[in-house]
């Protein structure tokens, strides 16, 4: 196992340990839903220019 590896298995386990495991697909959802917004934002004032 490498050390980015071991990373995201650290961030993992913080994100189960604080939010708890019901809530993670939630947050997962959220955080696409928010990078979804940005990246059509980010469309949207480059068409405009």
């Amino acid at each position: 196992m490498n050390f980015f590896t071991q990373e995201w298995m650290l961030v993992i386990l913080l994100c189960v340990l604080l939010f708890g495991a019901n809530k993670l697909p939630e947050l997962g959802k959220a955080f696409g839903n928010t990078i979804k917004e940005f990246k059509k934002s980010m469309k949207e004032i480059d068409s405009e220019k």
